[in-house]
């Protein structure tokens, strides 16, 4: 617990960010589903050390974006199978850019 207290000291977003990549690898092709039962401890303990309702916001936002980043790209990217489905994924894709962008 003290080294995850040193992390946090020096860095504070490194705990939301931290589960937000270990949600990722809990899917596939990476699939560590065991992963599943502790991934949010380390946001868990970003939300009861910190005091300040602007920094625990920043940090969901963190992890839901790069979470929903990648299940966003992962789901766009298996319709490329589809022949009819190209010009709806590039227009997805570059859709997808200004919204990251913006938020």
């Amino acid at each position: 617990m003290k080294i995850i207290t040193d992390i946090y000291t020096k860095n504070t977003y490194v705990l939301p960010i931290t589960s937000a990549i270990l949600l990722v690898l809990t899917f596939p092709p990476f699939n560590f589903w065991y992963l599943t039962f502790v991934v949010l401890v380390p946001f868990y303990i970003f939300l009861f050390k910190e005091n300040s309702a602007k920094k625990v916001f920043i940090g969901g936002m963190l992890l839901g974006l790069i979470f929903s980043g990648y299940l966003s790209y992962s789901t766009i990217s298996s319709f490329t199978w589809i022949g009819e489905a190209h010009l709806f994924t590039t227009l997805v894709k570059f859709l997808f850019i200004p919204v990251v962008a913006l938020s």
